[in-house]
């Protein structure tokens, strides 16, 4: 798995990640964030409000391994990224 789509302004880390992962630079929009395990089974989603462009997200359910990190607005793709939970 590959950064398929990189924002300018979207940040993410740390990466490796041991818990939680801090999110900034989003645009002030709902948006839906969902990990994808190696496999490609969907392992964790979270809605996120568009009141803050920083977010911390706790992944401490998300047992160690490579995730593919997807944000969307409605159906379009603004953000992938792999990310390492330790």
């Amino acid at each position: 798995m590959e950064t398929l789509i990189k924002s300018n302004h979207i940040r993410c880390f740390p990466n490796p990640c041991s818990g939680s992962l801090e999110l900034s630079g989003l645009p002030k929009k709902n948006l839906k964030l969902f990990m994808f395990n190696i496999i490609g089974l969907k392992e964790f989603t979270r809605v996120i409000n568009g009141f803050n462009s920083d977010v911390k997200v706790d992944l401490n359910v998300l047992p160690p391994g490579i995730y593919m990190l997807l944000i969307f607005d409605e159906n379009e793709l603004l953000y992938s990224e792999k990310i390492i939970m330790l």
